[in-house]
């Protein structure tokens, strides 16, 4: 608990966003899949909305999973798309700058941040949610490099959702002219 992992997953534990798995465990060095990724991403930006308003309209996600309700609602508010095949893919792992996307686009976070990462070209679909990671020290053992296709453990995203929320400042109020 003393740790950067341990302080994390407690905080996120506390607010619901993390459960433990079936042995009662936080298990931090597992990868996380697509569904687990928008279940967390969901529970942390969205708590308190309604789920499952609008059916997840993916042939590989059934309205019986445990993981439908999230996936729609993370449909409903544009954070997921589904791959070329018109599938959402629920059991593959989630990457790096897959998290950064839903997380960037949840929270309404600026887009195209600066950022210094040796690994991420330019032109990459990805490119404006890069600087985020920077911005809130999501990723605070990656400096030199992103590692973009990297698949994010339950520690990773834990540390990433804990600094932000330990970064992120609430915007001051627009005086009136």
């Amino acid at each position: 608990m003393n740790t950067a992992e341990g302080k994390a997953a407690a905080e996120l534990f506390r607010r619901g966003v993390f459960t433990g798995t079936a042995d009662g465990k936080f298990h931090g060095e597992m990868t996380l899949n697509r569904a687990q990724a928008v279940k967390i991403l969901t529970s942390f930006c969205f708590q308190g909305q309604p789920t499952g308003i609008l059916p997840a309209q993916f042939p590989d996600v059934e309205a019986s999973a445990w993981y439908h309700d999230y996936v729609a609602l993370a449909l409903q508010n544009g954070l997921v798309h589904g791959y070329p095949d018109g599938l959402f893919h629920p059991e593959q792992e989630v990457n790096t700058v897959e998290f950064l996307k839903i997380l960037t686009l949840s929270l309404k976070l600026s887009q195209n941040l600066p950022f210094s990462y040796s690994d991420v070209d330019a032109s990459a679909w990805y490119m404006p949610y890069v600087g985020v990671a920077v911005k809130y020290n999501l990723f605070p053992n990656r400096s030199a490099h992103l590692y973009p296709d990297w698949p994010l453990t339950r520690n990773e995203v834990a540390v990433a959702l804990y600094n932000y929320l330990q970064n992120s400042v609430p915007e001051e109020p627009v005086p009136p002219v």
